[in-house]
């Protein structure tokens, strides 16, 4: 439960975020357009297990700084689609992005190739987390 609480903050994060007012052509080329899966978890360096359910999370990111992700729970042993979550990102440098879900939660998002990066540190347990996402398309 403790997994997929922080799971879903992740991907709600993608989601709610700043919208740069960027142009949107400038928007169209950014790496971070597209659409991601979640494919790694680790909690302090250690990696997760994921869930054929939990892999099925993904968030599309869209060049008019747009998102919306769809998050999937298991319930009764069924895989179920979630509502989903929409909001908007803003690019903050090469390879660079920040999300905010409020005043007091802030995400800094990072690219490697295919790979997207969400590392953090909780306050309140020390933990750091680190979900890694991989683009589909």
């Amino acid at each position: 439960m403790f997994k997929r609480y922080f799971l879903f903050c992740t991907l709600s994060i993608l989601l709610f975020s700043c919208s740069s007012g960027d142009d949107i052509s400038e928007l169209k080329q950014d790496p971070f357009v597209g659409t991601w899966k979640l494919e790694m978890m680790f909690f302090d360096d250690v990696e997760q297990d994921l869930s054929e359910c939990d892999r099925k999370a993904n968030t599309q990111v869209n060049s008019d700084g747009t998102l919306f992700a769809q998050i999937y729970i298991e319930s009764n042993g069924n895989c179920i689609a979630d509502s989903g979550v929409g909001g908007t990102w803003e690019k903050r440098g090469n390879d660079y992005w920040t999300a905010i879900l409020s005043e007091l939660t802030k995400r800094n998002f990072t690219i490697d190739g295919d790979m997207l990066y969400d590392e953090f540190t909780d306050n309140n347990s020390q933990i750091t987390y680190l979900y890694v996402f991989i683009r589909v398309e």
